[in-house]
């Protein structure tokens, strides 16, 4: 499923309107009409008739939405309260259809199930604001749409604050008023709803966070628009979900051949960090097999070596030899592996130093995770200069630290940041957070929903780099490895969380919960 900006959307809608000939109107009936079906099945009028719904509605076409909303459901038999936020002056074209249509069907436009409000009206009519809000079983909020990109107006904030506080129920037409739908960042104040139902395709600000906190449950509705008007997108930004995961698993994606040896399944090459940060390679390496890699290689100190095969009896070391040169005892390493993951527990010593820059003047498949990218981020004419292709799997600090840019301003919008990364660099990003984004290739995004608050815990990275490496040497190219990494690292956590009832986890604990449920 893709996800798309507010203004994206506005593109479909044009496309739809300009060179397809559907008119807005019919959009919006179909908008309305998809939701009407929905609010029947949730509210029975032979049970809720003689019960209130409020639709609060702006001078939008999101408003218009909702005064075609609420004509349907007086058509049907419910009694519904209008409110309608603004100047009525500045109503949208559509809007103002809407309303013509309404005011038949009221036969009337004084009547008392419409009151207008505005700046200067609003404190004369909070009273019976809160008296609606508060004897109504739904309040349908129709506010703002996708259109919110700055600070709401005093008004919008204390309608949108009294809506939060008096309601029993909200339910939200396309996107909460007062989230923006690029980013999910809150304008100010926001609405708190219990349902979104959004048309066509989720909006990113009810995706990312904090905006999927305000979506509540989110309910996609189709409104007619064709799938040939997404070639008006200029992005291409799709969920990762646990439907996305099955449906891999089910078409064969990681299905092993009866007829198999070891060698079949590629070798992981990974570069052992500091003798006190030794877990951090001993999680990679366990979920690296735990993912299905054939042979995983440890280049570790010798006297790590036996720390390490007592916790992972399976690895195959690679000693280092102080009597040999570093660059001779790397090259004999790197050929005799395919993929190779660099950072976990790695220190940032002049050692490491060396590590990462020679092992990005190699013609290998290459993870940079952690203290590898500490490293980068102080060099990074490397990433111009490489020879290597590499993901990179920054958290917010490390991106930060990478891009120069504060970590408010790159949790506001990953996906921008993530973008520009592959772009400038030619490098798979997996910006790690909430909700991690993969950037694989040129305008192309996943935004991944799974994974939980519990995940949060030392080591957690360390297992997302083995399960990326481990999948990236069976054969899956580094865009696919880092899409189904991610997935896979994020469903077994919440798989975990599930079943054990618990809150949080250990990331020993994400490696045995891998493929289970699938």
């Amino acid at each position: 499923m893709f996800a798309v900006k507010g203004f994206e959307m506005q593109k479909m809608d044009q496309y739809m309107i300009n060179n397809v000939g559907v008119p807005s109107a019919v959009l919006m009936e179909n908008a309305a009409k998809s939701i009407v079906d929905e609010l029947s099945e949730l509210y029975p009028l032979n049970q809720y008739h003689q019960r209130r719904i409020t639709i609060v509605c702006g001078t939008g076409n999101n408003g218009g939405d909702g005064i075609a909303i609420g004509r349907w459901l007086i058509h049907l038999g419910y009694k519904v309260q209008f409110i309608l936020v603004g100047k009525r002056e500045r109503t949208s074209k559509d809007h103002q259809l809407q309303m013509d249509i309404l005011k038949v069907l009221l036969k009337g436009s004084d009547s008392d199930s419409i009151l207008w409000v505005d700046e200067d009206s609003f404190d004369a009519n909070q009273t019976m604001i809160k008296h609606v809000l508060c004897h109504s079983i739904l309040t349908l909020d129709s506010l703002l749409g996708t259109g919110c990109n700055r600070t709401v107006s005093i008004l919008l904030k204390e309608i949108i604050e009294l809506m939060n506080e008096h309601s029993e129920t909200i339910i939200s037409v396309d996107i909460p008023s007062g989230i923006n739908s690029d980013n999910g960042k809150v304008m100010g104040a926001a609405i708190d709803a219990d349902i979104t139902y959004t048309f066509s395709m989720p909006k990113i600000g009810s995706i990312l966070f904090p905006g999927t906190k305000y979506s509540g449950k989110l309910v996609v509705k189709d409104i007619g628009i064709f799938e040939e008007a997404q070639k008006v997108l200029s992005q291409k930004v799709e969920i990762l979900d646990q439907d996305t995961l099955k449906q891999a698993v089910k078409q064969g994606a990681f299905k092993r051949q009866e007829n198999s040896h070891k060698g079949m399944f590629g070798t992981l090459g990974i570069i052992a960090g500091d003798s006190q940060m030794l877990g951090a390679t001993i999680l990679a390496v366990k979920a690296a097999y735990r993912v299905g890699a054939g042979l995983v290689k440890v280049f570790v100190d010798t006297s790590d070596a036996q720390i390490l095969l007592a916790q992972v009896p399976e690895c195959v070391i690679v000693k280092k030899d102080s009597s040999k040169a570093m660059s001779e005892q790397l090259d004999a390493f790197i050929n005799q592996v395919d993929v190779i993951a660099i950072g976990p527990g790695l220190s940032q010593s002049n050692h490491a130093h060396n590590l990462v820059h020679y092992l990005m003047q190699c013609d290998k498949k290459i993870i940079f995770d952690a203290d590898a990218l500490n490293i980068i981020a102080k060099n990074m004419e490397w990433l111009e200069e490489k020879k290597c292709e590499c993901i990179i799997t920054p958290h917010i600090g490390e991106m930060s630290r990478l891009t120069g840019y504060c970590s408010s301003g790159i949790l506001e919008n990953p996906i921008h940041f993530a973008l520009a990364m592959y772009k400038k660099y030619n490098v798979v990003t997996v910006l790690k957070s909430a909700r991690t984004v993969v950037a694989p290739y040129n305008d192309q995004v996943y935004i991944n929903t799974l994974g939980n608050p519990g995940m949060s815990t030392a080591g957690s990275g360390d297992v997302l780099v083995g399960v990326i490496g481990g999948l990236a040497v069976q054969r899956h190219c580094l865009s696919d490895a880092a899409k189904y990494g991610v997935l896979l690292h994020s469903y077994a956590g919440d798989y975990y969380v599930s079943e054990k009832n618990m809150p949080s986890l250990m990331a020993s604990d994400l490696i045995e919960c891998l493929w289970k449920g699938l």
